[in-house]
């Protein structure tokens, strides 16, 4: 998927109303995933990415870090100066994209770094 079209689908879905919103929660929750993600699986999902989205990801997955769902929509929240119920809807809104963008081998592989609760992020939009 192009990069144009994968933000205009993150805009529509999040309801934001610029380009800008949606380039910004897409940047934050996919580096943030990768955080979560860490090395070789951040780098695998970056690679499946759109430009410039695949440098941002794979830099952002050098260290990884173990944080709850809860807490990774604080951060997204806090990084976004929104609160942790409307990032969860917007974060929503960039992974439903991201299933969609990248192979069912690679989301079934990024599944299985993380834990139960971060799953049903991952689910293709309607």
């Amino acid at each position: 998927m192009e990069y144009e079209r994968f933000i205009a689908e993150v805009q529509d879905a999040a309801e934001v109303d610029t380009t800008e919103e949606a380039e910004r929660i897409t940047r934050t929750t996919l580096t943030t995933l990768a955080v979560r993600l860490g090395g070789g699986e951040a780098g695998d999902l970056a690679d499946q990415l759109p430009e410039p989205l695949k440098e941002q990801v794979a830099d952002a997955g050098v260290s990884q870090e173990r944080f709850t769902l809860e807490d990774f929509f604080a951060r997204i929240g806090e990084a976004e100066g929104i609160d942790p119920l409307e990032a969860e809807e917007r974060v929503r809104a960039v992974t439903g994209v991201m299933s969609e963008a990248i192979t069912r081998g690679e989301l079934i592989d990024v599944f299985s770094r993380l834990p139960e609760d971060f799953t049903d992020l991952f689910s293709p939009r309607s």
